[in-house]
This record gives structure tokens, C-alpha cells and sequence, in this order.
């Protein structure tokens, strides 16, 4: 077993009283402090550096410039010539051969070696100090602040003011490593392995309860009055155990002094860690020491301990740097993503860091397009699928960050505008417009995610973070933020919803009335024309390994129908002929005839001309329901008054009667004997030609295309003076001169 993951014994099982924790405590307490005492003395020898800078720097501006001496300098100095005398003759080196030529002699140091000089001599551009010059005469040139190497486990870089320090630092270290390590493997979870080989232990899925958030809560806060306790005592040395008396109250209220309380590790463990986290935030523990330790081993009962240092490292960096940086340059950048334990801390690192800065951003979209970069994502990707522990990465939630945030339309409020004299009391929207290049990269890795889709090891992995994707991209289109969002942002929405769409068919899973409401409010014409490609892919990557899932793919596409969203059914169609043609010439192995691609193919088409020529009914222009007529009503209207008479007459009996009853008939054989059905009824719409349905308060010659748009022809111009008059005789000749009002006013009779 390699050394880096030896890890002490486990104790025996014993219980967790308050006594138990206050010993477990108070090695990893006494670290802390005395750490913290060490951080308080390099801070002041930090300070008392950078004031004689300023010292020598105000001395340097308020010296006078002295007179010109040429006249009383030596006259060699004066031509520019050095005086030439014996000892600045140079030297040669014997001429001995190369092969007898002694090797330069290079003392051998150890960290056992107590002769180690606290300041190195060789310092990159700079030469010994000499004998008479003072200490602060060679901070001249740029180097001076070179990086001096003390050896150790634990190397750091230190200046000339603070290497007095460094042996100090060191015997701390030697100490609390063992310190930090020892306390983990006490307070770990029993049923945990303590190694990584022996059994995989799966992450921890779902919230935690609220007793434990509390317990954690409360055990982060006791541990800060604690530490303002012992600051205020001037020494770190607090007269009052605060942090101790809190485990004697939980003790004595949930547990006995013989056997404990279980619960009583958990908060130790979460003590002990904030403390570590503490003073890595606060720079005591150095960046480099504390990246040492967290890649130690990822074994399981350390994953809390490695989130958290984590998080508190890209803190630290957080205040040692601007936020607005490049992602470029975030800590832990490698090239490479393989799957050892110091590139996943690498890529831990990074993805937290551009985490934390587009959570802390102004505008996330105006960060993702400057900064973020494909090749970024793909070794992301990369890194998730390969790394044997994927809960120590914040992949899922990166993502989520990325594409929610380049889909928000509008900022916080413009402080740059506020500070040039802006008022104040107004809060001006930035509305951020997505690049062409931003909606390529977004597109690609949206690609790659659905093939892993579509990828059996990966797809249980990857399909929870499609869905919480959808689910963060619907909620905006339902508060109604699509209205604001520009063009590509709509594509981008689209594409995600359509592959959560393709996603859930594949899977025969029940697809959600709300995503089919959202994705039909967000797609246009323009839109399909340019997501359909990216679909198309998605589906055949989804379906490159399986045969005849692709033909139950296509025939649940042909049944579905998203009942009144037109829009939709009609995208659905062509992307579907799209991939029966583009899976068909794709795998040409899998079908030697082309008669179920031709078939599929004009099936499609025959949907797609049906979809055409129907009007759609968005939910935006539903109209009133329609009222039929009842069914005696409608019969008894639909007989003539000259049918019903003749009906009402006694039934002829003898053959003179059937004689005239059939002259009677070809009498009247002009006459209609039935009329035309009654129309239905609705509340605002008239029938007009070709069976389509216009407002009342529209003209009547409109025209409705099939997204929804109306478009009015232009009104002819009339002649006043040619055309007649309309006059109130001429209306009720009209009238009259219509063919079934006598019939109806006959009824009314």
C-alpha cells in the first residue's frame, strides 16, 4: 500500500460521552490555537516589512540632489577609465584535462539536517550580501522577494523578513498533520471502510433532516463564539470552555454519562472540520499545505472533509484575488484530465472556483460568454465520467449554473450607471443578448450530454441533471422571462426541452403537460429551422446502439398529438421525417430495403400537409365553446312547412287517394321537402367560407395563417357616387327577399 495512503488504526467501538469529545478535541484545539498564535507573528513581521519599504522609499524621495564633484574626482574616473593595478588582473584556470578534473563538492541536506541556513544564499538575481552592507541594501532590484525553499515535508515560500519563521512553521505542521488525520479517523462513521480498495460505498442521496442541519448549525456557531471568546482573552487561551459546555448540555438532554449520545461524533467531526476550514480561509494554513492534505486518498469516510476544504480553499483565493478574473486562471488549472487523485483535486478545484465566481457575478450570461469555453466543459465532462468518486465534483450543479444563468435575461442593477449620476430610485434591466459563438458551445456540450444520454453506464447519471435542467428553464417560461429573451436564448431553451422531450419517449416515460406547454410557447418558425439539426443528432445519438428502438421511437412520434398545441405537433413532424431520413442514411447496414423509410417517411409528410391546412388552436386564441342545437329542435326545423302540412294529412286508403296523392306530388316536385342542418352556435364567432372561424368584431375578409397571425387584406376603394344608396327600403326589400324567412316567420305563427 503506497505511503500516501497509510491512515493510523481505527479505535476501538466505545461511547460518545462528553468526556470522550472533549479529548478528541482538545489535541485538534491546541493545533489550532497554536497555528493561529504563529499566523498572528508572520502577519506583524509582514507589516513591519512592508513599512521600512515605505520608510526607504520616502527617504529616497526626499533626498536632495547633491552638487556635481567632477572637478574633485581622480582623473582616471573623470576620462571613464578604471585605474589599472595588479589585483584586478584576471586569473586563468589550470588547463588539466576534463577527465581529472575534481567534481564540484555539494553538501547533501536532509530535513534531518540541523545545518540547514534559514536564508539561502543563492537566491535567483541576487549575490551575498557583503560583510559590510546592510541587510536592507539589496532589495533594490525586482528579485529580492525571490521565493526561498525551506525543506521539508511541507515547502513554502517565504521572503528574507519572514524565514525566521519557517522552522517554527514546519515543527507545527509535522505535528498537526498527524494531528488532523488521527482526529478524522476517530470521529469517522463506523459502518464507513476505512480504506477506499476493501468495498465502494456509494454516495449519500437525498436532503439531510432538519435535526442534523440544525445540529450542524449550531455546532458552527458554537465554535466561532469560541474563538471570539479566546481572541477577546488576548492569547488565544479563552477562560470559559464554551465549546465544551455545549457538549455537556447536549449529553445531559439527550443521553447519560454511561453511554453517551450517538449523535454526539457527528458534531465533534463537524467542530473538527469547521476548525480546519477556519483556518485555511484565515491563510494560517497555507494554500499549498492544505492542497497537500486534501489529496491524501479518496477514501470514503473523508469525502465531508474534502468538500469542505474545498470550498474553503477557493474562499481563500476568493479574497487573495478578484472574482472577476478569467476562469483561465483559477486555481488548480491542469491540461491534462486523468483520473488520479491530484487532477480530480485539480478539477474539484476549478469547477467550484467558476462555480463561486458565476454565483457571485453581476451578469452570469456576460461571464459565461467572456470566460467560458468549450474545451472547459469538455474536460469537465471528461474528468466526471472517469473519476471513480463523482460526489467530490460539482459537475451537475456547474452545469445547471451555466446554462439556467446564459438563459436569465435581465442583471442586477447597473452600479456602473448608478455611479456616473443615474438616478437612483430607478432600477434599469441590462438585458444581455447570447453571442452566435456562446449558442455553438452551449449547443455542443448540450450534444455531448445527450449522447451520454443515450450511453448505458453514463445515462442514469446524466438524466437527472436533464431534467433539473428543464425543470429551472420551465420555470422561467412560465414568469413569463421568455417574452424578454432574444433570440438564441429562445434555441437554447428549445433545444433542452426538446431533448428532454426525445429523452422521456425513448425511456417510455409520461412526458409533463407543462413541458409541452412551455416548449410549444417558446418554438417559432426561425427557431425549429435552427434547433432541428441539434435534435436530429440528439436522437440518433441516443439510439446509436439500439436496432428497433428507433422505429417505436418514430411510431410514438406519429400517434403523439400535444392536442391544441399546433406549433408543437408540427415541429414534432418534421423533426421526425428529418431523422427517419438522416437514421436511414446513417445505418444503411440495419435496413437493406428502404420500404419502411420510404413508409415511415410518407407517413410523415401525410401528417405534416394535414397539420398545414388545419388551423391551430394555441391556447392563447381558444375560442368559446360551441352550443348545439338539441335534437327535436333541429328535426322539427328541418322539415318545411309544405312537408309537415302534407304529412298532416290523412294517409290515402283506396287507389283514387294514392291517384291524387301522386299528382299532388309531381305538382309540387319543385318544392324542397327538407332543409339544410342548423348551424352550431358560438358565443363570439361567425361561420365564414371554406369553414373557417373569424371573430365577430373582425372583417370579413381576413385571412389566418397557421402560426396564429392575422392578416387583413386591403379594403377596396368605392365610389360614393356610383354606388346606391342604402336607404331603409332597401334594407327590408333585402330582407324580404330572402328565401326561408317566410318559412320562418310561418313558425312563429
Amino acid at each position: 500500500m503506497p505511503r500516501k495512503e497509510y491512515l493510523p488504526p481505527r479505535p476501538a467501538p466505545a461511547p460518545w460521552t462528553a468526556s470522550r469529545c472533549k479529548r478528541t478535541l482538545r489535541q485538534l484545539t491546541s493545533f489550532v490555537n497554536r497555528l493561529e498564535r504563529w499566523h498572528k507573528a508572520f502577519l506583524a513581521a509582514q507589516e513591519e516589512d512592508a513599512a521600512q519599504d515605505n520608510i526607504e522609499e520616502q527617504e529616497k524621495e526626499s533626498a536632495p540632489v547633491g552638487a556635481s564633484d567632477w572637478l574633485a574626482s581622480d582623473a582616471n574616473l573623470r576620462n571613464k577609465r578604471a585605474k589599472k593595478n595588479y589585483s584586478s588582473r584576471r586569473t586563468t584556470a589550470p588547463k588539466t584535462p576534463l577527465l581529472k578534473r575534481p567534481p564540484p563538492r555539494r553538501p547533501v541536506m536532509t530535513p534531518r539536517n540541523n545545518a540547514i541556513p534559514s536564508i539561502s544564499a543563492s537566491i535567483k538575481g541576487q549575490t551575498p550580501p557583503q560583510p559590510g552592507q546592510s541587510q536592507h541594501a539589496t532589495r533594490g532590484g525586482e528579485g529580492w522577494r525571490t521565493a526561498i525553499r525551506y525543506n521539508g515535508d511541507f515547502s513554502q515560500e517565504w521572503s528574507p523578513s519572514t524565514a525566521h519563521l519557517s522552522q517554527e512553521y514546519e515543527a507545527i505542521m509535522q505535528q498537526g498533520r498527524s494531528t488532523m488525520i488521527t482526529f478524522l479517523v476517530v470521529t469517522s462513521d463506523p459502518g464507513l471502510p476505512l480504506m477506499r480498495e476493501t468495498r465502494e460505498v456509494p454516495p449519500q442521496q437525498g436532503a439531510r433532516s432538519l435535526f442534523d442541519m440544525c445540529l450542524d448549525k449550531m455546532s458552527r456557531h458554537t465554535v466561532e463564539q469560541q474563538k471570539d471568546n479566546e481572541s477577546s482573552n488576548d492569547g488565544y487561551e479563552g477562560q470559559q470552555d464554551i465549546l465544551g459546555s455545549y457538549l455537556q448540555e447536549l449529553e445531559d438532554y439527550f443521553g447519560d454519562p454511561k453511554s453517551g449520545w450517538p449523535s454526539l461524533r457527528t458534531v465533534v467531526r463537524t467542530c473538527g472540520i469547521h476548525l480546519i476550514t477556519r483556518i485555511t480561509k484565515s491563510g494560517a494554513l497555507r494554500c499549498s499545505t492544505a492542497t497537500q492534505i486534501v489529496s491524501r486518498g479518496r477514501n470514503p469516510f473523508l469525502r465531508d472533509f474534502h468538500q469542505a476544504m474545498s470550498l474553503a480553499l477557493v474562499e481563500a483565493h476568493c479574497r487573495k484575488y478578484d472574482v472577476n478574473d478569467t476562469i483561465c486562471h483559477m486555481p488548480g488549472d491542469s491540461s491534462s484530465a486523468g483520473p488520479s487523485a491530484q487532477q480530480c483535486l485539480d478539477g474539484s478545484m476549478k469547477m467550484l472556483w467558476t462555480l463561486r465566481q458565476l454565483q457571485e457575478a453581476e451578469i452570469p450570461a456576460a461571464v459565461i460568454d467572456r470566460s467560458i469555453r468549450y474545451r472547459h466543459l469538455h474536460s469537465h465532462l471528461l474528468l466526471y465520467n472517469r473519476s471513480a468518486d463523482q460526489s467530490n465534483l460539482p459537475v451537475p450543479e456547474l452545469l445547471e449554473t451555466i446554462f439556467v444563468g446564459a438563459l436569465s435575461p435581465r442583471g442586477r442593477i447597473d452600479r456602473l450607471e448608478l455611479l456616473r449620476g443615474g438616478l437612483l430610485d430607478t432600477m434599469k434591466p441590462y438585458c444581455r443578448a447570447m453571442s452566435k459563438e456562446l449558442w455553438h458551445r452551449l449547443k455542443a456540450t448540450l450534444n455531448l450530454i445527450f449522447s451520454f444520454c443515450g450511453h448505458a453506464p453514463t445515462a442514469a447519471t446524466y438524466i437527472p441533471i436533464i431534467e433539473r435542467m428543464s425543470k429551472k428553464v420551465q420555470t422561467l417560461v412560465e414568469l413569463d422571462i421568455h417574452s424578454q429573451m432574444w433570440y438564441y436564448q429562445r434555441c437554447l431553451a428549445a433545444h433542452i426541452f426538446f431533448g428532454n422531450l426525445v429523452q422521456r419517449l425513448i425511456n417510455r416515460r409520461r412526458v409533463d403537460a407543462g413541458l409541452l406547454t412551455s416548449l410549444d410557447t417558446v418554438i417559432s418558425d426561425e427557431c425549429l429551422s435552427t434547433v432541428s439539426g441539434g435534435v436530429i443528432a440528439t436522437i440518433l445519438c441516443m439510439l446509436a446502439e439500439s436496432g428497433t428502438g428507433f422505429q417505436a421511437f418514430l411510431e410514438q412520434m406519429l400517434v403523439m398529438d400535444c392536442k391544441d398545441y399546433g406549433k408543437l405537433n408540427l415541429a414534432l413532424a418534421k423533426i421526425g421525417a428529418g431523422a427517419a431520413q438522416e437514421y436511414t442514411v446513417a445505418y444503411p447496414e440495419r435496413y437493406t430495403d428502404e420500404r419502411w423509410a420510404e413508409d415511415i417517411s410518407e407517413r410523415f409528410r401525410a401528417k405534416l400537409q394535414h397539420l398545414v391546412g388545419r388551423e391551430p388552436r394555441t391556447p392563447s386564441l381558444k375560442l368559446d365553446p360551441t352550443y348545439l342545437w338539441d335534437a327535436t329542435i333541429a328535426e322539427w326545423i328541418a322539415v318545411t312547412p309544405q312537408a309537415s302540412q302534407s304529412s298532416k294529412k290523412k294517409k290515402p286508403t283506396t287507389s283514387r287517394d294514392r291517384i291524387r296523392a301522386v299528382d299532388c306530388l309531381e305538382k309540387h316536385q319543385g318544392l324542397p321537402t327538407v332543409r339544410p342542418a342548423l348551424a352550431p352556435l358560438s358565443g363570439n364567432v361567425a361561420m365564414i367560407n371554406a369553414n373557417r372561424k373569424r371573430r365577430k368584431s373582425a372583417p370579413t375578409d381576413f385571412e389566418t395563417h397557421w402560426d396564429g397571425d392575422f392578416q387583413y387584406k386591403k379594403i377596396k376603394c368605392i365610389d360614393l357616387l356610383e354606388s346606391p344608396r342604402v336607404t331603409p327600403e332597401l334594407r327590408a326589400q333585402r330582407l324580404w327577399a330572402d328565401d326561408g324567412s317566410e318559412d320562418e316567420l310561418s313558425l312563429l305563427e
